[in-house]
């Protein structure tokens, strides 16, 4: 029995290490050397044809990553651990005046994509960056969902009153836009 388990044991490791050194040999070794820093100027020049402001707000974070890297910008991609991005988008929610659940979203975006394009070409086997993700959201109204029951102010603002109240519990339809 404890020979069975041995062999199972062993034949799964010689699994492993054969996939291993499979990912290994799929590196570029020429590029090992590659910094952070390198990484995020190759990344800008991949997200110039998006739109200027799309262009703009990944430019910033990019900036972000370079100044803020908990080891530093010029650290080699292939020492990057999960934990450096975790500990980077802590540092940059900490200090930033306002960091909601789309800032944090847009900035994990980014850093992904930054390490899958390492993937892509072969300069690391895996991105440190796959375990982070999106924050969630509230919910978005959507047909048929009851209508949230809101205050509405009257024209002169003195009175506040509970849409349901208002509406004595009947049906709601609710119109979204902007008024010019």
């Amino acid at each position: 029995m404890a020979e069975c388990r041995y062999r199972y044991v062993s034949t799964l490791a010689n699994r492993n290490l054969k996939k291993l050194k499979e990912e290994q040999s799929q590196i570029d070794h020429s590029q090992r050397k590659l910094t952070l820093a390198e990484l995020c100027d190759r990344y800008s020049k991949t997200v110039q044809h998006h739109k200027e402001r799309t262009v703009k707000r990944r430019t910033f974070i990019i900036e972000r990553i370079k100044s803020d890297w908990p080891t530093g910008k010029l650290t080699q991609i292939g020492k990057i651990k999960p934990s450096d991005c975790d500990l980077w988008l802590s540092s940059i929610a900490r200090r930033a005046r306002r960091f909601g659940s789309a800032s944090r979203d847009l900035h994990i975006s980014c850093i992904k994509e930054l390490f899958d394009l390492a993937v892509r070409d072969r300069i690391i086997t895996a991105s440190p960056a796959a375990h982070l993700r999106s924050a969630k959201r509230e919910r978005d109204l959507k047909v048929g969902d009851r209508a949230p029951d809101v205050l509405l102010v009257s024209l002169n603002g003195r009175s506040r009153q509970p849409l349901l109240q208002a509406t004595n519990g009947k049906p709601t339809v609710l119109v979204f836009g902007s008024f010019t």
